[in-house]
């Protein structure tokens, strides 16, 4: 993750915050590794979307802003489009759709280096949504799991200073982490909250034993 600052003056702290550079700090553990990266409409860019591939071996799959360039006028003109209708653009490995959903007052546009064919995803039924659209929603949800696990075992208090903000910041996601590489071992059973409760009492042991701290139950 990364802390959104705004603007930084000039100096040995400051860095680009534009999406590319965002996008390509974050991904540097994970790169070529061949996984595939989602984002939404703020960091996709068919820029971007060709460096992960070429550069760093990562599809990616994201929807697009109706304002970029790249979008060909026709994939915007919905008024002579059908309700649940789909319009595919393929250019070197990159796979761009719209689609029309039910409403037909707008379309959802997206990029993806993940998918190449304009198949319909057979379980959306009726909607008859594309594959990418699917694949998209399925994957998209990490930032709002992250912040809906945290909140149900917050380690945060009230605080005017973002240092002590940042930390507690750190510690949902970090038990968070720790509860998913646990969990991939099927002989490890703890559920998240007495998972989170052993390790905070293996944190502060040293200090039960020297008498400085006390246990609630």
């Amino acid at each position: 993750m990364e802390i959104y600052a705004g603007k930084q003056p000039d100096g040995p702290f400051k860095v680009d915050n534009s999406s590319i550079s965002v996008v390509t700090r974050l991904i540097s553990e994970i790169s070529g590794s061949g996984l595939n990266v989602t984002f939404d409409n703020w960091y996709t860019t068919y820029p971007l979307i060709r460096k992960l591939l070429d550069e760093d071996k990562l599809t990616a799959v994201g929807t697009l802003r109706k304002n970029k360039r790249e979008i060909p006028l026709e994939f915007l003109d919905v008024k002579k489009r059908g309700r649940r209708s789909s319009m595919f653009k393929f250019s070197n490995k990159i796979t761009l759709v719209s689609y029309v959903p039910d409403t037909k007052k707008e379309n959802v546009v997206l990029l993806s280096s993940m998918h190449l064919d304009d198949k319909i995803d057979p379980t959306s039924g009726d909607d008859k949504k594309p594959d990418i659209i699917t694949f998209y929603n399925a994957t998209k949800g990490g930032v709002d799991m992250v912040d809906q696990m945290a909140g149900e075992y917050d380690t945060s208090r009230n605080s005017r200073r973002w240092p002590l903000t940042v930390f507690y910041c750190l510690l949902n996601v970090s038990t968070i982490n720790a509860y998913v590489l646990y969990s991939h071992k099927p002989e490890n059973k703890l559920k998240r909250r007495f998972f989170i409760k052993s390790i905070s009492m293996q944190l502060i042991e040293d200090n039960l034993k020297r008498g400085e701290c006390r246990t609630y139950v």
